[in-house]
């Protein structure tokens, strides 16, 4: 079953006081901002192994599509082609060239994991 999440956006003291330095004809250029977002357990566990992300299992991004997967994923993924100089996106399967070492990780994930680790 999957789980929901519900999160606040919270603005801090200094983007509350960029946006008020703005006078009202831009507030019109300004985009509304939601106040409450809803994420799902899915959005924060590898879509392959289906287990949580944490700081041992790390989202990593494939940059050719943007899909996320944990780094053991990733790694198994690229080592199923021996010799291989790119990484199969398991969902699109979009080719990212390179190997799963050079990935970035996926910070927005990671934060929201660490956040959410803070409150529990």
């Amino acid at each position: 079953m999957m789980e929901l999440l519900s999160a606040r956006i919270v603005w801090g003291e200094d983007d509350v006081a960029r946006n008020n330095s703005f006078d009202e004809s831009d507030d019109e250029q300004l985009p509304n901002f939601p106040t409450e977002i809803v994420i799902s357990s899915e959005d924060l566990e590898c879509n392959v192994c289906f287990l949580p992300y944490s700081d041992r299992r790390v989202p990593l991004v494939l940059t050719k599509c943007g899909h996320s997967l944990c780094k053991k994923c990733c790694k198994a993924s690229q080592q199923q082609f021996l010799f291989s100089r790119f990484i199969n996106c398991p969902f699109c399967r979009t080719r990212t060239p390179g190997s799963f070492e050079m990935l970035p990780k996926n910070y927005t994930v990671m934060r929201i994991v660490q956040k959410i680790g803070e409150v529990e």
